[in-house]
């Protein structure tokens, strides 16, 4: 029996899928990262100093709140992603997003059945061309992926929605295990540049 309520999901769930920690130091590049515009990049198109906001719901509880996910330009170009104390470490080459810690966020080429070594599981491409309606606006051109791990009968998917031009639209967290079941989905609220309350001007 299926119940909407599992150990293994809360209100974190979604800031880990989005930036995970990383308990050493990244190795320096061997070479330096590509920013260039490539069909892979425009989908992650990572600004420093923005940020991303995202409205949260945690299915079958109703438990509501919002996540912040900050950008920032680390050493040898490494773009960091932070949410929530943890961080996020991505490198851009011209045909893929990679993980400092191993594993791609986004692979060329984004073709439905496109597969790929993620962060921790097999990352699946299942649509593109998609369109979205989200809090930050109706948005096209987007891509569907689904990233699966499976672990001692426990089983756990992440399904991203990366929009060009915008990043990521979505991300829905679902795991299951010992036969409970749970979901968490994040939406994009806005995205933009960090705004300074101590030194923005006035109204």
């Amino acid at each position: 029996m299926r119940t909407e309520r599992a150990p293994r999901l809360g209100p974190a769930s979604v800031a880990l899928a989005l930036a995970c920690a990383c308990g050493s130091p990244p190795p320096p590049p061997s070479k330096p990262p590509a920013r260039a515009a490539s069909s892979v990049g425009r989908y992650l198109p990572l600004k420093p100093d923005h940020v991303y906001v995202y409205d949260t719901e945690l299915e079958g509880t109703g438990e509501r709140g919002v996540l912040m996910l900050r950008v920032e330009v680390g050493s040898s170009g490494v773009v960091e992603l932070g949410v929530g104390g943890r961080k996020q470490r991505l490198r851009f080459h011209e045909d893929a997003i990679e993980n400092v810690t191993g594993g791609y966020l986004l692979k060329a080429p984004l073709v439905v059945g496109a597969t790929w070594r993620g962060m921790s599981g097999t990352v699946r491409v299942v649509a593109v061309g998609k369109r979205v309606k989200v809090p930050a606006g109706d948005l096209t051109d987007c891509v569907e992926t689904v990233e699966t791990e499976s672990s001692s009968g426990a089983v756990r998917s992440v399904t991203t929605v990366f929009c060009a031009g915008v990043g990521i639209a979505s991300l829905e967290v679902e795991a299951s295990a010992g036969g409970e079941y749970a979901r968490e989905r994040a939406v994009l609220r806005s995205f933009g540049p960090k705004v300074d309350l101590l030194t923005a001007p006035p109204p």
